[in-house]
């Protein structure tokens, strides 16, 4: 069975195992206690307190039903705005700006490169947000 997708080590799609530290931290910050966590996932307490210990692997599909059932399921955008004037937004990836967008005849909103001089999408758009959508499904 090396072969099996789920099973290799060196396939970075494959599922992972979340450790014992991240579950305890996804329960609490799903402000429950062990036995209302193994209600969501449909475990007991003691199973639940054994994934939290490390005594048991937590199989990667209870892990990801309890995130999206507690709402923690999504990932934090790697795209963040910063304002940086009264028409002006740096769009920021990984530390570094790759975009400026500005606000032209406090209209409409054009994508410059990240030095803020040169046009970098032949369209306009409604705001800052549909830039950074713009530019993610683009580059990313």
């Amino acid at each position: 069975m090396g072969n099996h997708p789920n099973r290799s080590k060196s396939n970075p799609g494959a599922p992972r195992y979340p450790k014992p530290d991240e579950i305890r931290e996804a329960r609490e910050a799903a402000e429950l206690t062990p036995d209302e966590a193994g209600e969501v996932v449909h475990s007991s307490a003691i199973f639940w307190q054994e994934w939290e210990n490390g005594e048991r692997p937590m199989h990667p599909a209870f892990w990801e039903l309890f995130r999206i059932k507690t709402g923690q399921d999504e990932e934090p955008d790697p795209i963040s705005m910063e304002k940086t004037g009264k028409d002006e937004v740096r769009l920021i990836f990984n530390g570094e700006t790759v975009v400026v967008a500005r606000r032209i005849e406090g209209k409409y909103w054009e994508a410059f490169d990240k030095e803020g001089q040169k046009r970098i999408s032949g369209f306009s758009f409604p705001s800052p947000r549909d830039i950074r959508n713009w530019w993610r499904s683009s580059n990313l």
